[in-house]
């Protein structure tokens, strides 16, 4: 587990745990995210002891695998971290990383977001899962992370649905680097190779078929020429015979 220092709007420093898959195999054996997404909440709400944050960190122990978000808090405690008092980790690095103002849960991963792409889509993931009137009252980026979801972003239905990372490649290490040939809409050289020589095939087939026919006319030309002038003759004779 890796620990990153922030501080709160009170001015304490804490250090908060975010997860850091190293491995693919770290991905394939922690499907579900959520629940590490609750271990960062209950941490950070341990820190600033409220009633509501108290209440909070009650519905994070009683429901550990929820399956949605939005099931996991009351509409009060939504509407009480909309007003404000939820969005602690309005820093100068969040700033920096592009994503200001956020809640608890999506600003621990904001060191994370830059060079671990997976865990932006965990990040864009659980912004799509949040109410709107939460968005709008807490400031997500949602447009932001909307331009920058493309060449590492694989489709989030894919990850709502199969609630893990879908990549092409089975590397031991998952580097920045990887990422760029990983994308779904890269033309592969087998695909161009198929289709030309599916293409030189029917050419060939084409042109063959058109070659028999000239061929076959050809003949069938030179009988009719060869032809009539022994027929004229038969039919010139009889009359003559006749």
């Amino acid at each position: 587990m890796n620990f990153v220092t922030t501080s709160l709007k009170s001015g304490l420093l804490i250090q908060l745990p975010y997860p850091r898959f190293e491995t693919m195999a770290d991905i394939s054996t922690k499907p579900d995210v959520k629940p590490m997404m609750a271990h960062i909440i209950a941490t950070v709400f341990k820190a600033t002891p409220t009633e509501t944050y108290q209440k909070l960190i009650e519905q994070l122990e009683r429901h550990q695998s929820y399956t949605n978000p939005r099931d996991m808090f009351t509409p009060e405690i939504w509407q009480e971290m909309a007003g404000g008092k939820a969005v602690l980790f309005a820093t100068q690095k969040m700033a920096e990383s592009c994503l200001p103002s956020l809640c608890p849960t999506l600003g621990a991963y904001a060191y994370a977001l830059k060079e671990r792409p997976y865990q932006m889509q965990l990040l864009w993931y659980f912004v799509r899962t949040v109410p709107k009137e939460i968005q709008d009252a807490i400031n997500i980026r949602t447009d932001w992370l909307n331009e920058h979801k493309t060449r590492w972003y694989t489709d989030y239905k894919t990850i709502a649905q199969n609630r893990y990372f879908c990549y092409l490649r089975k590397e031991a290490r998952a580097q920045v680097s990887d990422y760029e040939a990983l994308n779904v809409g890269q033309f592969s050289p087998f695909i161009l190779l198929y289709l030309v020589c599916s293409g030189a095939a029917i050419l060939s087939f084409v042109a063959e078929r058109v070659w028999y026919r000239i061929q076959t006319g050809n003949i069938h030309l030179k009988r009719i020429q060869t032809a009539n002038p022994n027929r004229r003759r038969r039919r010139a004779a009889a009359q003559v015979f006749f």
